[in-house]
């Protein structure tokens, strides 16, 4: 049976937040953000991508299917309501017992698609520079470095 998504439920949805705020949390700290303000952030990014604990309109949640199993989750919409035409992937969740079998992979080819077909242009998304798993998948999939942040330690 092929991987699937599936659109994502509110018990999904409300799954999800439980951890997304301090996982990316965690990351921006991870990336050298100040404890505080990636506290903020983290709040601050979550409370209007889910009013309600909703998703914001226009962005699509959906619960990834493989086998019959629910593997995780994958969070996609507009980068902004102001240029609609380019998709962002907010997050994609792998649940670590898949993970390794190329399901990351045929997500991304699943969300490339669901972008067509809602008019995107492009698929753009985020990965912090820690994660070289999630930087070779995207890399051999056609993304392209746009950015890059850095920072230097100092004594």
């Amino acid at each position: 049976m092929p991987v699937a998504l599936e659109p994502a439920t509110d018990d999904d949805v409300a799954t999800y937040l439980i951890d997304a705020a301090e996982s990316y949390r965690v990351n921006l700290e991870a990336a050298g953000v100040p404890a505080s303000i990636a506290s903020t952030t983290a709040a601050d990014t979550f409370a209007r991508d889910f009013p309600g604990g909703r998703a914001a309109p226009g962005h699509l949640v959906f619960r990834i299917e493989d086998e019959g199993f629910n593997a995780g989750l994958l969070w996609i919409g507009p980068q902004s309501a102001e240029q609609p035409q380019h998709w962002w992937v907010f997050d994609i969740i792998v649940a670590e017992a898949r993970r390794g079998r190329g399901l990351g992979r045929q997500v991304m080819v699943l969300a490339e698609q669901v972008a067509l077909r809602h008019g995107a242009v492009d698929l753009g998304l985020n990965v912090f520079g820690h994660n070289a798993v999630a930087v070779g998948l995207y890399q051999s999939l056609g993304y392209e470095m746009t950015s890059m942040r850095m920072r230097k330690a100092l004594p």
